[in-house]
């Protein structure tokens, strides 16, 4: 007999097919082994053995990070995971007092702050998680296999198994996590289904990243982010896995060159002293890889009427970001976390992927504005339709850029609020208010 905390309504096993071996399929299959009987993991890439990047990851090669909450969601479903990173060679750093802000105003003070961050290669944590998972007993994992579509009960009210290039995989449940490029819109037109709604929020970001052998620095990150409307580049550094990598970027179609020579004259145009001094004593230790499919994507896949019962769409397959923030990897685990609340209260699966898609747009919404809200003020800038409320916004983000620079207070708000550890509201508390108009910044 099952146990009793399974929602199986019954004797018989239960099997989910969940597709995509990332971030998200990974955190799904994860908590999903704590309630049917198999988990199929169907991955259409090999898998490496060790910590390099898996096949169709081009974002792998670039740099990664768990804010604050993303830490804590992350211990959740795989306690003990944080501190196995940290022995792998990933870093744990206070974002106050180890990580230099470069805002066009200044650089920010360094200060002690409660909150924790991650950095790491993307191919280090993703390997760790998956075996992790691969270890559960009811997951089995299948590489080879690329999805093709989808198999219904005869009223087309059900799912019943996904079609594959190696036959038909049945399931109890079907989970599409394939990623920003999920051909599932189309595999429901083929059902009948109407087209699900759709945003698309493109700031034109593009980014290079390359490892380097560097000196250690009195600080273990950097951050020089860009400014709408007129400062379209920035740059991330970040010492990781007993190396360095740096990421340049650019918004609006700016985007940093891939060969070493153009790499570091574009990154000596944002005369930021700390970057400059960094390359000019650093070794490079890879190729420059670039990646530029960085829109934010955004399916509304809870307004499709009547919703296909035993199906549910996970991570990018649903809400993909700009990787340039920072969330996607923190808003897959809490999706993991939604799916484990809504399975600990039900005794059935029917049902599940409805609640499961009406609920997913309340656990991205925090992130996807995060990311959403500045690529929107780029996009209409690039667009040439910037409003009147986009240039309060960039007088007041200019404003509190420098407030952030002569305030440690202004400056913990805006850690806070960037490793959502705080509200947005929190950026226009009073004193925060006050500081910008002191300052006379407009």
């Amino acid at each position: 007999m099952p146990p009793p905390d399974r929602p199986d309504g019954g004797a018989s096993a239960r099997t989910a097919v969940v597709l995509g071996a990332g971030m998200a399929g990974l955190a799904i299959s994860r908590v999903l082994s704590d309630f049917v009987d198999t988990v199929i993991l169907v991955e259409p890439h090999a898998l490496p053995a060790d910590d390099r990047p898996r096949g169709g990851v081009p974002q792998a090669h670039h740099l990664h990070g768990l804010n604050m909450r993303g830490l804590r969601t992350l211990e959740e479903l795989f306690p003990g995971l944080d501190e196995e990173v940290q022995a792998a060679g990933s870093l744990r750093l206070d974002p106050g007092r180890d990580a230099l802000t470069c805002f066009p105003t200044g650089t920010a003070p360094l200060m002690d702050t409660d909150l924790r961050a991650r950095l790491s290669s993307r191919a280090l944590l993703e390997a760790r998680i998956r075996a992790r998972v691969l270890a559960l007993d009811p997951v089995e994992l299948r590489t080879g296999p690329r999805a093709t579509g989808l198999v219904t009960d005869p009223a087309g009210r059900r799912i019943r198994a996904v079609t594959t290039t190696e036959g038909d995989i049945p399931g109890d449940l079907i989970v599409d996590a394939t990623g920003r490029f999920s051909p599932l819109p189309r595999w429901l037109a083929s059902l009948g289904l109407p087209a699900p709604p759709t945003r698309t929020v493109d700031a034109g970001v593009g980014y290079a990243s390359a490892l380097f052998e560097a000196p250690d620095q009195s600080w273990l990150g950097l951050m020089h982010p860009s400014v709408c409307p007129n400062l379209t580049r920035g740059a991330y550094i970040a010492k990781i896995d007993h190396r360095w990598m740096v990421t340049l970027y650019g918004t609006c179609g700016d985007h940093p060159p891939t060969d070493p020579d153009g790499f570091r004259a574009f990154a000596a145009t944002l005369n930021n002293p700390a970057v400059t001094t960094f390359l000019h004593n650093a070794r490079p230790l890879s190729p420059i890889h670039r990646y530029r499919r960085t829109e934010n994507h955004r399916t509304d896949y809870h307004r499709i009427r009547p919703w296909p019962d035993r199906l549910l769409v996970a991570g990018d397959a649903a809400c993909a970001l700009n990787p340039i923030y920072g969330q996607g990897i923190g808003v897959a685990l809490e999706q993991a976390l939604l799916l484990r609340s809504l399975l600990t209260r039900r005794t059935d699966l029917t049902g599940l992927a409805r609640d499961f898609q009406r609920r997913l747009p309340t656990t991205t919404a925090y992130a996807w504005h995060m990311s959403a809200f500045q690529d929107a003020m780029w996009e209409r800038h690039r667009n040439g339709r910037t409003t009147r409320l986009d240039r309060v916004i960039s007088w007041y983000l200019h404003g509190l850029y420098r407030a952030a620079v002569q305030d440690p207070k202004t400056m913990e708000g805006f850690i806070q609020v960037f490793h959502r550890a705080a509200p947005p509201s929190r950026l226009l508390h009073p004193r925060v208010i006050f500081r910008i108009l002191r300052n006379g910044s407009a």
